[in-house]
């Protein structure tokens, strides 16, 4: 039976923490342990945490000033003692059975990653499914396109030795994005659990639903940047066309597309972040706008492509209902 560590970063999710604890002391797996790091909370997250960890001595309870998710998750990897690791952000909470069908999963196929499908859960009660691509097991050498599985660090089984020589980014937004598919391509296995095992709870004020202004949602093009040249520099994947196009593409999606569509919910001079989602966008991809995704989107997206591409952002911004002076 494999060891498992489940490392949970926390910070200031007083609020929800218990129902993620719960979740972790309650699953039906018991050759595991909870790694909770603290990073720097300033709310009652710490005394939820102890008061578990005198319940539960599989729970380890760790304090660090703050240093972000990155920073925390790598701390928890640093203090994990199992073959295989998971993490939970402090908001979403695991099925029961999670890390024993995901464990069993490894054990049964030999592999270094087990995915699961993630249940969306959102502050009104709604709740949706995301489905991962459809396959049990697999090699991302053989199949490539089990690199671009879905960007999510947190749905993931990952034997601990990939973090040998790899860490999470620290400082950088969408670290996610920037690790995941570098830590699927160093994998020789891959497998999927085909159950929404993962509950991934959507707040209002995430990172990804702010409208206040920051640059650092750029950080986008440099986590599709720093994870393409890492994977594209592995002996296994050099010379490999659809990867390249892969990589393409997520400057389309992520860049062009869902980059556009956060700042039109700024509240302060869209139509200025506009122009600079463009400057990144033709550094990073000069041909983005001849890629074939391009073409096939709707109507509306292929105006909102045409209006970017010529600079015409404060009509953009108009489009996308954003408040232009």
């Amino acid at each position: 039976m494999i060891s498992v560590s489940v490392i949970v970063p926390i910070y200031n999710v007083e609020k929800y923490l218990r129902r993620c604890l719960d979740s972790l002391v309650n699953q039906t797996y018991h050759n595991m342990e909870v790694i909770c790091v603290n990073d720097g909370s300033k709310d009652k997250s710490q005394e939820i945490v102890e008061e578990y960890a005198k319940l539960y001595p599989q729970l380890k309870t760790y304090i660090k000033e703050n240093g972000g998710l990155s920073d925390a998750r790598n701390f928890g990897l640093d203090k994990a003692k199992g073959d295989y690791v998971m993490f939970v952000d402090g908001d979403d909470w695991l099925d029961l059975s999670c890390v024993e069908k995901m464990a069993d999963k490894a054990e049964e196929d030999c592999a270094e990653i087990v995915c699961c499908n993630m249940e969306y859960v959102y502050e009104t009660g709604r709740k949706s499914t995301f489905s991962t691509e459809s396959f049990e097991t697999g090699s991302p050498r053989v199949n490539n396109r089990l690199i671009f599985l879905n960007n999510s660090a947190c749905n993931k089984l990952y034997l601990k030795t990939l973090f040998d020589d790899y860490k999470f980014p620290v400082g950088m937004w969408y670290e996610d994005l920037a690790s995941v598919p570098t830590l699927l391509a160093k994998a020789k296995i891959v497998a999927q659990v085909k159950e929404p095992l993962y509950k991934y709870y959507q707040r209002a004020n995430s990172i990804s639903h702010k409208i206040k202004p920051d640059n650092r949602i750029f950080d986008i093009y440099k986590a599709i940047s720093k994870v393409q040249k890492e994977v594209e520099g592995m002996e296994e994947y050099q010379g490999k066309e659809y990867i390249q196009k892969q990589f393409e593409e997520l400057y389309v999606i992520h860049g062009a597309d869902l980059t556009t569509l956060r700042i039109a919910r700024f509240d302060f001079q869209p139509d200025v972040y506009l122009l600079e989602n463009l400057k990144n966008l033709d550094e990073y991809y000069p041909t983005w706008y001849d890629n074939h995704l391009v073409r096939e989107m709707g109507f509306k997206k292929r105006v909102v492509f045409f209006l970017l591409k010529h600079r015409q952002t404060k009509m953009l911004a108009r489009l996308l209902g954003a408040k232009v002076k």
